[in-house]
């Protein structure tokens, strides 16, 4: 099978790269990204959401992720929905996944 061609780098455009950024701009473009997120508080995931997930992950029925069957780290919102939302804390719309998990998940879903 060929490897992937070189192509130009998305943020600088000069460097060539199999990637979608350049070695150089890897870490520049993460900042940014990081920025346009905001922090995890920003995002909804403060004080409550944390003592709220430590309970949900505490029962019995969510102590197993619910992709891989490994042990449970993070609570997963099904559908996406911002924080002042009534789903952000409907247990309904949760589920117990794995970090791996939940990070595939991440970067597969578009996010609102």
């Amino acid at each position: 099978m060929p490897n992937k061609a070189f192509r130009p780098c998305a943020r600088c455009g000069v460097n060539l790269t199999r990637e979608t950024y350049c070695d150089e701009c890897k870490p520049l473009a993460q900042k940014d990204e990081d920025k346009r997120r905001g922090s995890a508080y920003e995002r909804g995931y403060n004080a409550r959401w944390q003592r709220y997930s430590k309970h949900y992950l505490r029962q019995p029925e969510h102590l197993f992720c619910v992709k891989c069957g490994a042990l449970s780290e993070c609570v997963d919102h099904i559908k996406p929905c911002a924080p002042g939302s009534p789903e952000f804390f409907d247990p309904e719309n949760h589920q117990p996944l794995c970090i791996r998990c939940n990070s595939v998940k991440g970067r597969h879903e578009i996010r609102y």
